[in-house]
């Protein structure tokens, strides 16, 4: 994920099981793969620059690039792949006691 692509950022029994996950990922190919597997993913905050959407009964929050260039510095390529895009996650929580 693009707010911390260190190893503690995703929760050990998620590597496990999954391997390693790719440092970056667009919000629309998991919601896909979520609703896939018959389950929904809902937006919970759509303010600010990061959206927060959630899982219901999963405990987990994934947190979405609404807008690239939040502070207005204009300085944004939308086409250069090195930079955050509307729809990058940027992260994603899991409660704790749904993953030990």
């Amino acid at each position: 994920m693009l707010h911390d692509q260190g190893p503690s950022k995703v929760p050990a029994p998620l590597s496990r099981w999954y391997g390693a996950f790719a440092p970056r990922a667009r919000f629309e190919e998991l919601r896909a793969s979520v609703e896939a597997l018959g389950h929904t993913i809902e937006l919970d905050d759509p303010s600010g620059d990061i959206h927060r959407y959630r899982v219901p009964g999963s405990g987990t929050r994934v947190f979405v690039v609404a807008d690239p260039d939040p502070y207005g510095y204009g300085d944004h390529d939308p086409d250069d792949p090195e930079e955050v895009q509307i729809g990058d996650i940027w992260s994603i929580d899991v409660a704790p006691a749904w993953w030990r």
